[in-house]
């Protein structure tokens, strides 16, 4: 790690490695974020295409996590919508029935915006990045709910056809009952 600081950290094909995608863990220490094959490399001799990342045994993640340090995900993927997420998403989109607002809209906006507040509640110390309940993230998952609605089916238009199992629950709960 020493010698990753002194040697490579202000390199350019270094600087801002942890933004790189094909990067998914970090060795923490004393306050700072390595990368875990790069510094296994340095240590062993041998080339970074040697190694795997990974949490089995024989990985560099595991390997390292076993010398006692502490390897921490770069990214974490957001997490499942919510109940109450998806209610007041699909508030949202009966309230707008039937023209969608855009993700553009200040309608999705302000609903991102409360959805991104209201995470810190419900996810506790989950990392938060720019993808979480953006609004991009929340006109898709308006999209979502189209394909239960039978007024955008009987057009013949179909909806986006994944989406989560909760989804079809809150629909079918809320959708003929909006006042609720």
């Amino acid at each position: 790690m020493v010698q990753f600081d002194s040697e490579l950290r202000a390199n350019n094909d270094w600087v801002g490695w942890e933004r790189d995608r094909r990067h998914l863990y970090a060795i923490r220490h004393d306050g700072s974020l390595y990368p875990v094959k790069k510094i296994v490399s340095l240590a062993s001799g041998a080339p970074v295409s040697n190694f795997h990342g990974g949490r089995y045994a024989g990985h560099a993640n595991e390997t390292v996590r076993k010398l006692g340090f502490e390897v921490v995900p770069l990214r974490v993927s957001n997490p499942d919508w919510s109940r109450d997420e998806l209610i007041l998403a699909l508030d949202l989109y009966l309230r707008h029935r039937p023209k969608t607002p855009s993700a553009e809209s200040e309608a999705v906006r302000e609903l991102s915006l409360t959805l991104r507040r209201l995470g810190h509640v419900l996810f506790g110390e989950f990392l938060m990045d720019e993808s979480f309940r953006n609004a991009n993230g929340v006109y898709m998952k308006l999209m979502n709910f189209r394909r239960f609605d039978p007024h955008f089916m009987s057009a013949g238009k179909k909806g986006l056809p994944r989406g989560a199992k909760e989804e079809e629950f809150v629909w079918n709960e809320f959708a003929d009952d909006p006042e609720r």
